[in-house]
């Protein structure tokens, strides 16, 4: 199943390694990446590799870290050998530009691959995203309400591309989709075509669920397996009230989010399935039961109360708060002790809330964080199966080292 790409206007993005989205990183269980973010925009960045469950501290998944412009930091990331199988991403998690610099076009996949995976005809991720432009090609700025409200592009893109064409045999099977969406819920949907939905975020495990919609909230993936059946189908976006945050901190409560909003249906690509039938591809084989936190012992309770500042974000302090304060990278506001199995319960309930990420540990069972590693200035590599980017030049070089660049672009986009 391959895209084919329409032409239309130009575009002023940011990109990693000139094209959006960036490379996809095969990694598995065990590999060492090493990674130059080299940082040619005009601003700081910086770069988070969301879910995995690697060292959050140091040179590793460290979102504290600041790359000026002009100046090139390696990371450096040991993969436990025993971390899950799954879809990632990665972004920049620079505090106060993370929502610019994503809509503008800063992100990519990560996929750690599985021992013994489903048989696919290809292993292929769909990065949906959106974005709004200009009159002039370049990415819209946004207002103050679409800060607080939570901004959603006027045109969405798959892979980079407005409505791409995919074809396929009747019998392929296809699998990843990531929504790397700054605030838009995607509820999917793609009729005609067996879903067997494998796990959100992480695999289920056990026997995969077959459904007719999957809904992924920001920074949400889903491994579906899509087997294609004869005929023409659309990969839709279905009407989602993700609710409003109005009124918090104002003495309001917000609005909810449900699955009967009034907004239009999205046709994000066209699949054709047509030709010779595909052999009949194998079983998917049996995957162990996830590990479940519901029958392990709470450690600890807490209620997350979330507001907003009256200062609206414009210069005069964190728009968002939790328990009444704003995000502060000198302050510890937790400590909990490894191992813990907490519970949180965020607060208004009636506020929709996206995926909640804590940024180096986005866990799904109680295990210690890996350890930290750091090796400035040696040589570092992904793994030998995975595709490596290439990079001319490096402020500071690291041999052997695979190179994310960051840059402002102009180029064609579609429409």
């Amino acid at each position: 199943m391959g895209p084919r790409p329409t032409r239309g206007p130009g575009g002023h993005h940011l990109r990693y390694n000139g094209g959006v989205p960036g490379p996809t990183l095969h990694l598995r269980p065990g590999d060492h990446l090493g990674v130059d973010l080299v940082n040619r925009l005009d601003e700081p960045t910086n770069l988070h590799t969301h879910g995995l469950q690697v060292c959050p501290q140091a040179n590793g998944d460290n979102p504290f870290v600041t790359v000026h412009p002009g100046r090139t930091f390696h990371y450096d990331y040991q993969i436990p050998a025993t971390h899950p199988a799954g879809t990632f991403w990665y972004h920049p998690h620079h505090h106060g530009l993370v929502a610019d610099q994503v809509f503008g076009g800063l992100y990519g996949a990560i996929v750690i691959d599985e021992p013994d995976p489903p048989q696919v005809s290809a292993d292929r991720v769909l990065v949906i995203s959106d974005i709004t432009l200009d009159g002039a090609g370049a990415v819209q700025p946004v207002s103050a309400m679409q800060r607080m409200t939570g901004r959603e592009g006027d045109l969405v893109l798959v892979n980079g591309q407005s409505r791409p064409q995919l074809t396929a045999r009747p019998g392929e099977r296809e699998r990843r989709i990531v929504n790397v969406c700054v605030a838009r819920y995607l509820r999917l949907r793609l009729d005609r075509q067996d879903l067997p939905l494998l796990g959100i975020d992480l695999p289920l495990g056990g026997d995969p669920q077959q459904v007719q919609e999957v809904l992924l909230a920001p920074g949400n993936r889903s491994d579906l397996l899509v087997t294609t059946n004869a005929g023409t189908s659309s990969l839709q976006a279905l009407p989602y009230d993700r609710g409003t945050a109005m009124g918090m901190g104002m003495g309001g409560m917000g609005s909810p989010g449900s699955d009967t909003g009034n907004g239009p249906v999205i046709d994000l690509a066209a699949l054709a399935v047509g030709g010779a039938p595909a052999a009949a591809p194998a079983a998917i084989p049996a995957r162990p039961a996830a590990a479940d936190l519901r029958a392990t012992p709470v450690t600890a309770r807490r209620t997350l109360t979330l507001g907003m500042s009256m200062g609206m974000g414009m210069g005069s302090g964190s728009l968002f708060t939790i328990d009444g304060r704003g995000f502060d990278p000198a302050r510890v506001d937790q400590t909990p002790p490894a191992g813990a199995v907490q519970e949180r319960t965020p607060t208004p309930a009636r506020w929709t809330i996206p995926s909640i990420c804590t940024s180096g540990r986005c866990r799904s069972s109680p295990s210690p964080a890996p350890p930290c590693v750091r090796r400035p200035g040696r040589t570092s590599s992904t793994s030998p199966h995975a595709a490596a980017p290439s990079c001319a030049s490096r402020s500071t070089p690291t041999p052997g080292a695979p190179c994310i660049t960051v840059t402002s672009s102009t180029t064609r986009t579609t429409a």
